[in-house]
């Protein structure tokens, strides 16, 4: 599998793969290692196979929370995507498949674009609340620019209108870059 980084297109199919196949490979190893105990100690579940085994169901469990934190959510389909890709000016930044955390709850985005000043985002699924979501990120962003303009929507005709309309701001390199860098930090 090629190495995929978070909030690119195809990262949440890939990531849900990846720890999906860990859960299975750390089940079937650690099933291996308990009959390979049970059966080399005289058919006794206590020795240390059996210990080794149950360690295994640490990293297990890790992988399987975050397959079920992304579960709810899809990559969209390439053309989708390309549609999309193809309104939004080729300098700006932008994230797709992008799930993320608060402290409440996980919440995730279809798109994200950061371009002059402006966070414009469409929601990945109509659950979502929109006011949270953009008073999270709308707090968060002010704390580093605060002429950022900041819009989340759940229609994809609103999110291309706003992208197409967005008005330049004017903010400095450096925050733009801590923008950035703390959008994708929230990244799961």
């Amino acid at each position: 599998m090629k190495k995929m980084n978070k909030c690119e297109h195809g990262y949440i199919k890939w990531e849900k793969q990846k720890k999906l196949m860990a859960v299975i490979l750390y089940v079937i190893i650690g099933v291996a290692i308990f009959v390979t105990g049970y059966l080399l100690n005289d058919h006794s579940k206590s020795n240390v196979f059996t210990v080794v085994a149950v360690v295994l169901v640490l990293p297990a469990a890790k992988h399987a929370v975050a397959f079920i934190i992304l579960a709810p959510y899809h990559t969209l389909a390439e053309d989708a995507f390309q549609n999309v890709i193809g309104h939004l000016p080729p300098e700006a930044v932008v994230l797709t498949d992008y799930v993320f955390t608060s402290p409440e709850k996980v919440m995730g985005l279809a798109y994200l674009m950061l371009y002059e000043g402006n966070a414009i985002g469409l929601v990945a699924n109509d659950k979502q609340e929109l006011n949270y979501m953009n008073t999270y990120l709308g707090k968060g962003i002010h704390d580093l620019s605060p002429n950022y303009h900041v819009k989340i929507v759940a229609d994809e005709t609103d999110f291309l209108r706003l992208c197409d309309k967005a008005n330049h701001v004017e903010i400095t390199d450096k925050q733009q870059e801590a923008v950035e860098a703390w959008v994708r930090s929230l990244a799961v």
